[in-house]
């Protein structure tokens, strides 16, 4: 076989990979979806915290210390866990895993803050039934879940569990922190049952079901 017969087969070879190509719209930078996602999601919790109405302490609250730390360190969690979502949608992120460590090392300090709560103040947990607070739990969560795993479908990831984790941090963070600034309860069993205990159950809804929409 000579040269040239060796290129006109190399080209043929090319050719037939390259039949059924076509143009492809790029997908956005995970930045834009990011900033997009956390800027609605600041805009909806106001509105329904405007319909809800703020507990009446607030001004209170707002020069307590712990309370502040709480809600900071919730909403530093949530906008960190939905902007690694999206980095996520991306293969390999980008290779900048290490956004990874940011929301789920705030998740760990959140985790331990209430569980030292839960130690060192009178808790008593109350018994479970229907509040008003898992309607208001249920309507904060809703919307922000809906567009977080929408646009997280349009990219391809190649970590859908992890993707999911992101997503059920995104939502309790900014779910939880909305709860804190409407609910006028700081009893710990309360905040357990009522504020935590709904956001787990999305965790678990995330990691064991909504992962699988993201598989190739």
């Amino acid at each position: 076989m000579d040269l040239s017969e060796k290129e006109e087969k190399t080209k043929n070879v090319i050719s037939g990979l390259c039949d059924e190509l076509c143009v492809v719209k790029l997908s956005p930078h995970p930045l834009k979806r990011a900033i997009l996602w956390c800027s609605l999601g600041f805009a909806y919790i106001g509105v329904c915290l405007y319909m809800t109405r703020i507990r009446n302490d607030i001004l209170d609250k707002l020069v307590d210390f712990s309370f502040v730390f709480e809600l900071m360190l919730t909403l530093s969690m949530a906008v960190s866990a939905g902007f690694c979502a999206f980095w996520l949608c991306v293969p390999d992120m980008r290779g900048q895993k290490w956004m990874i460590s940011v929301p789920t090392t705030l998740f760990a300090v959140l985790a331990a803050w209430i569980g030292l709560q839960t130690a060192l103040l009178s808790y008593e947990f109350p018994d479970i039934h229907w509040h008003t607070c898992y309607k208001e739990a249920i309507m904060f969560g809703v919307i922000p879940a809906i567009a977080i795993i929408v646009l997280s479908l349009k990219g391809k990831t190649t970590h859908p569990a992890l993707l999911s984790i992101m997503n059920a941090l995104a939502i309790g963070g900014f779910g939880y922190a909305a709860q804190r600034l409407s609910c006028g309860s700081d009893h710990i069993g309360h905040i357990c049952a009522y504020h935590v205990f709904p956001y787990f159950l999305f965790a678990l809804f995330c990691v064991f079901i909504i992962r699988k929409i993201y598989r190739w």
